[in-house]
């Protein structure tokens, strides 16, 4: 977490098995829903059970879209518009 805090280009995903009650909320709370993306931790979990995660948080409607996919879309949109050499994973365990 503190990693996404000090970067502001990083995002939070939700791709995690173990998830305690309230870390969405808690999330959206910290970093606010604009620096989370969704994911299913498919196929170890059932993607209904984790949508239903976001989809009956505690949060705004406007937060479950933007996590659900204003987020993601933004992405793709902006890297779809950048030079091939801005373009670049850099790896998590540094």
């Amino acid at each position: 977490m503190a990693y996404t805090c000090k970067y502001p280009n990083r995002y939070r995903e939700l791709c995690f098995s173990g998830e305690p009650y309230g870390v969405i909320e808690y999330f959206v709370h910290e970093l606010g829903a604009h620096r989370m993306l969704f994911g299913s931790d498919a196929p170890y979990m059932s993607i209904q059970q984790q949508l239903g995660r976001v989809l009956f948080a505690d949060i705004a409607e406007d937060d479950k879209k933007a996590i659900l996919v204003g987020n993601p879309k933004r992405i793709v949109d902006r890297r779809s518009t950048q030079p091939p050499d801005r373009l670049r994973v850099i790896p998590l365990n540094r």
